[in-house]
């Protein structure tokens, strides 16, 4: 598995987890343009950046600590 069907599995799990029914409400919640979330999982975008993925983790309730 590549590292970034990694991170789209972790996030598709922590939003099951949490109750989140979309990236929307995801990049609300971190502030951030939804577009972000939608080229990372349409893979137009490979990697999220760290400040992006530390912003996606406080915008769930989460330290990147828990993410990974």
């Amino acid at each position: 598995m590549q590292l970034n069907e990694a991170i789209k599995l972790r996030l598709e799990n922590l939003m099951k987890e949490k109750n989140i029914s979309s990236k929307y409400e995801i990049s609300f919640g971190a502030d951030l343009n939804p577009s972000l979330l939608t080229d990372f999982f349409r893979s137009r975008t490979l990697y999220p950046r760290i400040d992006t993925l530390y912003l996606v983790c406080e915008g769930m309730g989460i330290t990147l600590e828990d993410f990974f």
